[in-house]
């Protein structure tokens, strides 16, 4: 991202198209003119951006066409896969390249891939640290303990509890007057101790 081809191009879209279009104004306020970036010095390349304007067809995204044979380009002529970024303008469109990708089997790692807060160990891990902080957090015990990250010490240890006894644990003890952590301690006590 800081290579002349990729600083040029931002610095014309930015402070060139921007400065003249209708939304000019908004883009001074932003502060989106009034940046200067330094390109990388040492360099044996220049970059590409290549920007292409496309009608939209949701049935036969001609992007799509484009995206897969650039990037397989890219790699026959000696780019390694973590060399090429695919941007998109939303998020949204980060899912639908994903696949378009994926269904042509080529290798990456999507953003939200990346994005701790959309991983389901992080959810588990946030539920324990609940439950640590109010064991009477019946929700957040039973979300750490269905969860895969205990499912994995379990049978890495061979303790034999299953998800089904695990469940029927949590199921049990619906509306109980007593925390589910209490439940799970004398129904599982060898897990509770570990």
């Amino acid at each position: 991202r800081s290579l002349p081809q990729i600083v040029d191009f931002g610095c014309k879209v930015f402070q060139g198209i921007q400065q003249n279009s209708v939304h000019g104004e908004a883009a001074r306020q932003s502060g989106l003119l009034n940046y200067e970036q330094a390109t990388r010095e040492s360099s044996e390349h220049t970059g590409y951006v290549e920007y292409v304007r496309y009608e939209r067809d949701d049935e036969h995204p001609p992007e799509r066409a484009k995206i897969c044979t650039l990037v397989r380009d890219l790699v026959a002529r000696g780019y390694r896969y973590k060399d090429v970024a695919v941007l998109t303008g939303k998020n949204d469109d980060v899912i639908r390249v994903s696949s378009w990708l994926n269904e042509e089997s080529i290798p990456f790692l999507s953003y939200s891939s990346l994005d701790i807060r959309r991983r389901k160990i992080t959810g588990e891990l946030i539920s324990l640290l609940r439950f640590l902080n109010s064991p009477i957090d019946d929700l957040s015990f039973a979300g750490f303990i269905l969860g895969d990250m205990l499912r994995r010490v379990v049978e890495r240890d061979g303790e034999g509890e299953d998800r089904g006894r695990l469940l029927e644990i949590c199921f049990r003890n619906r509306g109980a007057k007593r925390p589910l952590y209490k439940v799970f301690q004398e129904a599982c006590p060898s897990l509770w101790e570990k």
